[in-house]
């Protein structure tokens, strides 16, 4: 089985099943994981990231507020 047939069969997952395999995987590499190199896009987004922060470095949402929000928009989806 190719690489691109498992990622086309993940991809027709539900979001939440999507989460799980990644999840699933992220801790099947374990501490291997730390290890891998940052792909050119990857370096490409951190970058575009930190440019944005270094040009407006008030616009950004402390962590815990970030973690806060997320978590009520996971409440709400869950009382759908």
């Amino acid at each position: 089985m190719s690489l691109e047939t498992i990622l086309d069969a993940v991809r027709a997952l539900p979001p939440t099943d999507q989460r799980i395999v990644a999840e699933t995987i992220l801790e099947d590499l374990g501490d291997e994981g730390d290890d891998l190199p940052l792909t050119d896009a990857e370096k490409e987004h951190i970058d575009r990231r930190l440019a944005t922060y270094r040009a407006n470095p008030d616009a950004v949402v402390p962590l815990d507020e970030a973690i806060a929000r997320v978590e009520a928009k996971l409440d709400e989806s869950a009382a759908e």
